[in-house]
């Protein structure tokens, strides 16, 4: 008797986290998979602090929409700051069901496995393997420069995030996950909304993935900024605004 293909749900954070316009990349930060990423550059874009929150209407939710829609949605959660991490668990799975701003199919690099392109590596291992793609409502997916590749290749199924909390009408989705997967993508989410991602985990029985980095910052249950990082961040925009203002000021139009 065959054993039933076995599926993941994987969250990735920054599906909560709106940064308008559609956009994800719309700051323009300079993503990186990066210590210097995942912390001290928050420091320098506290002019953000009151933009990049968490969209509680879509979060709050999550998990019992997510329990009443699947059957035996199961309560341990593997934990880690890095999406790529999950790659490994997807070994003896057939079907990922994703709920991220971004879909990871970028071609990336080659013979490696990373946050841009873990999801195209693993479908290339076999044409029945396939993802459903849960897309945050303030995200415009066809603003991707390889969404050519998302939408022919007919094994990404793409939905609303909204419509699956809902339950509206979607019976394409699988109705069994056997794994769940979290990521708090910290070098995309900022670190003052890392106390809303551990109370959106309450009640999940979490295992934080095995840090290969020595640094406890990259452990996804930990805070990464204290009081000295809040005041480091607090100074950091105060300089800006006065060197923003200093320039304005001191410039003159130039009239040709």
């Amino acid at each position: 008797m065959s054993k039933r293909p076995k599926t993941i749900l994987t969250v990735d954070w920054d599906a909560f986290i709106p940064t308008g316009h559609g956009d994800p990349q719309q700051w323009n930060l300079g993503h990186a998979e990066t210590k210097l990423h995942l912390n001290l550059l928050w420091q320098m874009r506290g002019y953000l602090y009151n933009i990049m929150k968490v969209n509680q209407r879509l979060a709050a939710p999550f998990w019992a929409a997510m329990a009443q829609r699947f059957q035996r949605l199961p309560t341990h959660t593997i934990v880690s700051d890095s999406h790529p991490h999950v790659y490994q668990w997807l070994q003896d799975v057939t079907t990922v069901i994703l709920v991220d701003a971004h879909h990871d199919c970028w071609e990336g690099p080659k013979n490696a496995v990373d946050c841009s392109n873990w999801a195209r590596v693993w479908l290339g291992r076999s044409r029945t393997k396939r993802i459903h793609w849960i897309v945050p409502d303030w995200v415009d997916a066809s603003i991707y420069e390889e969404w050519n590749f998302v939408k022919k290749d007919k094994r990404v199924v793409l939905y609303k995030l909204s419509e699956v909390l809902q339950g509206s009408g979607i019976i394409t989705l699988p109705v069994t996950v056997d794994r769940v997967h979290v990521c708090r993508s910290g070098c995309w989410t900022p670190p003052w909304c890392d106390q809303a991602f551990l109370d959106w985990l309450q009640g999940r029985e979490c295992l934080t993935f095995p840090i290969s980095e020595r640094d406890t910052e990259w452990d996804a249950l930990r805070l990464r900024w204290g009081e000295e990082e809040y005041a480091a961040m607090h100074r950091a925009t105060v300089a800006t605004h006065q060197a923003r203002q200093s320039f304005a000021l001191t410039a003159k139009p130039n009239h040709g």
